[in-house]
């Protein structure tokens, strides 16, 4: 997906594909892409970001709390079981994004941030969570060049040769 567009994705199943960067999704020069409760996982790419490529975009992902029959249900975006050579779940390269209530779990980057990669960022993470991810560097997160501001993260059971949860560097 490429130009100078909103794009909105709620409600999606994103699953089993393959692509050289982006093997779940591939995000370029869009003004503003939002995702909400949807589950982005086990997809594959032979590059950067498993689950979601993206670059030069304003990304967010966005849960809410619906009550139906006074039941409360909290409704988020699953990034699960992708795999690629950086950015396991999430590769974001010259963006400004920000998570607010996403699970980032099971992913596998084979250098660099096996949930989350960043690069020439500036983002701020809110209530996430970060679990069994994998990778040479930054289990669940690989941060260069990038303005980071963390809120509310749970990050357990991630592995890395190198800083298990958070690597980062010239940041």
């Amino acid at each position: 997906v490429e130009g100078n567009s909103i794009l909105f994705i709620i409600d999606s199943d994103i699953a089993w594909n393959k692509g050289n960067s982006g093997g779940g999704i591939y995000l370029n020069n869009y003004r503003n892409v939002e995702f909400n409760n949807c589950e982005i996982r086990d997809n594959i790419a032979i590059n950067n970001g498993g689950g979601i490529f993206n670059t030069n975009d304003s990304l967010n992902f966005i849960h809410k709390i619906v009550e139906n029959e006074n039941i409360q249900d909290t409704l988020i975006t699953k990034i699960t079981g992708n795999y690629s050579r950086n950015g396991g779940g999430i590769y974001q390269l010259n963006s400004n994004y920000g998570f607010d209530g996403i699970v980032v779990n099971n992913n596998t980057a084979e250098e660099n941030g096996g949930a989350i990669f960043v690069q020439n960022t500036t983002s701020q993470f809110n209530n996430l969570i970060l679990k069994n991810n994998t990778a040479n560097k930054g289990g669940a997160i690989y941060v260069s060049d990038s303005d980071l501001n963390i809120y509310h993260l749970t990050g357990y059971m991630n592995f890395a040769n190198i800083a298990s949860n958070i690597y980062t560097e010239n940041s």
